[in-house]
């Protein structure tokens, strides 16, 4: 009972560690209309799940949150290359 709690306690820091490294890299976007929807996309996701009693979809859910952050990161230093393209929006 002892080492199930301790294992809660420390699923339930990485997950707030990973809530909180999700918000950041939403503040990578390049426009604020694109961070704050991943920011809200973050938060009701975290909320949906926060009180998942079974340890093994916890871990699951931890790693596709990691994933989810590695596109994040991907997709925030694409668009930004792309938004500081002048020639966007040109017409020819």
């Amino acid at each position: 009972p002892l080492a199930r709690a301790a294992r809660a306690v420390a699923m339930r820091t990485e997950a707030l560690s990973l809530f909180r490294r999700l918000h950041r890299a939403a503040g990578m976007m390049p426009t604020s209309n694109r961070a704050s929807f991943v920011r809200a996309k973050v938060r009701h996701e975290y909320e949906a799940h926060r009180g998942e009693p079974d340890v093994d979809r916890v871990r699951f859910l931890l790693r596709v949150g990691e994933t989810q952050l590695d596109n994040i990161k991907s997709q925030a230093e694409h668009l930004s290359a792309l938004f500081a393209d002048p020639n966007l929006h040109a017409r020819e």
